[in-house]
């Protein structure tokens, strides 16, 4: 049975719909890192309109099934205020 490549997961939040240009921002700075670094298996998960204040987002819930199932390796993001904006739920991921 041939191992399946790790994945990586990229992942991208804009609070509001000003920021949409931002997501497309986030998007293009984590490709430009990947390609850097020789990452070529990449998922993208991308969180519209969504509150870091939130717990519960889509793509982040998405994000954290398909960890746990091991169809991904590790996370990048643009800055981990992306995935949460307390401590607590930082930790908590």
């Amino acid at each position: 049975m041939a191992k399946l490549k790790p994945i990586t997961a990229l992942y991208v939040r804009t609070s509001t719909s000003y920021q949409d240009t931002g997501a497309e921002a986030q998007e293009l700075k984590l490709k430009q890192y990947c390609d850097l670094k020789g990452i070529s298996e990449v998922r993208l998960y991308i969180d519209k309109d969504q509150s870091g204040r939130k717990t519960s987002r889509p793509k982040l819930n998405k994000l954290i099934k398909d960890i746990k199932s091991g169809e991904i390796s590790s996370v990048v993001t643009y800055s981990m205020s992306r995935l949460g904006r307390s401590t607590k739920h930082l930790l908590e991921l």
